[in-house]
């Protein structure tokens, strides 16, 4: 049984369609570079117009319209928070705790498009996820970076005492 109507949730997670080029940056491996988390978000917009079209048969037009600016401006809240993590010669530069701060703000952000196909459990929880894979990234990347920072300071450290 369908509870689903115009879209199949292969259209609306963009595994087909016109925005199917993102299929790999949100079903696939976690960004591990700063681009790659830039895609990511940039593809959870086309996500955010792909649910909102899917509102339109159940005469949600309007709700989904407010729905959708609200994500659309935590994803844009989002990447403002992380380009002001990395911009480190800003005097109000973000740090990592009012990023994550940001991305759980996005997390619930997500929480009326998960409602909105609770009936369809597993795009339910793909919607649930992600902002999850947003700060899963985040995370990850920021940690990379640390652990090559601190082999280069041993490598520096190792190489005065030569």
């Amino acid at each position: 049984m369908s509870y689903h109507k115009g879209r199949r949730p292969e259209e609306l997670q963009l595994k087909e369609g016109p925005y199917s080029r993102y299929q790999e940056i949100l079903h696939g491996s976690l960004p591990s570079s700063w681009d790659g988390l830039f895609e990511l978000l940039d593809a959870m917009d086309y996500v955010i117009r792909e649910w909102c079209e899917s509102m339109r048969p159940f005469g949600l037009t309007d709700m989904a319209d407010e729905v959708a600016r609200e994500l659309y401006t935590h994803n844009m809240t989002t990447r403002f928070a992380i380009y002001s993590f990395l911009d480190t010669e800003s005097e109000e530069r973000m740090d990592f705790v009012d990023v994550m701060k940001e991305m759980n703000k996005l997390k619930q952000a997500y929480l009326p498009l998960a409602k909105s196909y609770a009936k369809v459990p597993s795009l339910s929880h793909w919607y649930l996820n992600l902002p999850m894979r947003v700060a899963s990234s985040f995370k990850t990347i920021r940690q990379l970076e640390r652990e090559r920072a601190r082999l280069e300071f041993q490598a520096k450290d190792g190489s005065l005492f030569e």
